[in-house]
C-alpha cells in the first residue's frame, strides 16, 4: 500500500509507528502488535478508511482497529468489546465481526451499526462448546448497554449459517 508506512523501532520499546499519507504524512498511532493493514470503506461513506488487525491470539484471531477518514486526517474508532476480523458489509450496512476460539470454546459472530462515527452492537450469535455433552447456540441483541438473549438452541449447526455463512464473511 503506497499510502501506509510502518516504522519499527527495536530495543526496550519494541514499538511500531504507523503513518498514513493522504495529503500529508501523519502519525496514526504507536503500537506493538500491528500485523495487517487494509485501505477499505469501514462505514459506508465510500471513502477508504484504514483497517488494521493486531497480533493473533492463541486461536489465530487478532483484534480489529479502525481509523475513519475525516477531511485530511484519520480518527481512531473506539472499538466496543472484542471486535475481530472486522469487515463492512455495504448491502446490510453493518460491520461484521467474528471470533473463533478453540475446539471447546465459545465462538461468536456479531454485527455492529454506525452512529456518529461510533460502533454499536446490533445483534450477535454465539456457539458455546464448553460443556462436554452439548453445544448451545444463543442469539442476542443490544438494547443500550444491555445484552438481551433472543433464543437458544441445543445445536451447533444453526450457528454456521446464522446472519452470514461463517467462512464467507
Amino acid at each position: 500500500m503506497d499510502n501506509i508506512c510502518v516504522v519499527s523501532l527495536t530495543g526496550n520499546n519494541n514499538l511500531s509507528y504507523v503513518f498514513i499519507h493522504e495529503q500529508r504524512w501523519q502519525l496514526l498511532d504507536s503500537v506493538d502488535d500491528w500485523l495487517d493493514f487494509r485501505l477499505e470503506d469501514a462505514n459506508g461513506d465510500h471513502i477508504p478508511d484504514v483497517m488494521a488487525s493486531g497480533h493473533p491470539d492463541i486461536h489465530g484471531m487478532g483484534s480489529s482497529y479502525i481509523y475513519l477518514h475525516h477531511a485530511d486526517s484519520f480518527v481512531r474508532v473506539s472499538m466496543p468489546g472484542r471486535v475481530c476480523a472486522a469487515k463492512y458489509d455495504s448491502a446490510s450496512q453493518v460491520l461484521r465481526s467474528y471470533y473463533v476460539s478453540g475446539a471447546r470454546g465459545v465462538h461468536n459472530k456479531e454485527e455492529y451499526r454506525w452512529k456518529d462515527d461510533h460502533l454499536f452492537l446490533f445483534r450477535g450469535v454465539e456457539m458455546d462448546m464448553t460443556r462436554e455433552t452439548e453445544i448451545i447456540t444463543t442469539w442476542y441483541h443490544a438494547v443500550g448497554n444491555t445484552i438481551v438473549n433472543d433464543r437458544r438452541r441445543r445445536d451447533g449447526e444453526s450457528y454456521d449459517t446464522a446472519f452470514w455463512p461463517l467462512y464467507n464473511p
